[in-house]
């Protein structure tokens, strides 16, 4: 996964050039995260999730607790059926949750370079085809 960081005030013309390059961009309003629940609620309201994820079974919620390995499940099932092979999530005020919550932070990214190294697989899927990830922390922090 490219993680780059980036600043807002480069998002508008960053956004015109992955747009105009063929990526699916999607925003992760991070300004309300910081714990694991307001971090599952952000990616489900913002990302392509898994269908699974939206109804789950009523004794499941696989959001709670900290269930990361079904996160990872239903993002990759999302960007696995989503329409575009290069995706960009633009993680908006990432820095808020580092300085809040750098655990949760760096899980977040772990999770997120795991899907990103998974959806690179081809599989039946995704039409034999794979897709690229890649993650932009806006007015946030490298993993270092």
């Amino acid at each position: 996964m490219g993680t780059h960081t980036v600043n807002s005030e480069s998002v508008p013309r960053l956004k015109e050039r992955l747009v105009g390059g063929g990526f699916g961009v999607y925003d992760l309003d991070g300004s309300t995260i910081h714990d694991t629940s307001s971090f599952f609620e952000a990616v489900v309201r913002d990302l392509p999730m898994g269908d699974a994820c939206l109804d789950p079974a009523p004794d499941a919620d696989w959001r709670f607790p900290d269930n990361w390995s079904a996160f990872i499940d239903f993002l990759w099932q999302g960007l696995a059926s989503a329409e575009h092979r290069r995706v960009a999530i633009l993680w908006m005020d990432a820095g808020h949750l580092r300085k809040c919550n750098p655990g949760l932070y760096h899980d977040a990214l772990e999770c997120l370079a795991t899907v990103a190294r998974d959806v690179r697989v081809p599989t039946d899927l995704k039409n034999g085809t794979s897709v690229v990830l890649h993650l932009f922390l806006v007015n946030g922090y490298s993993r270092d």
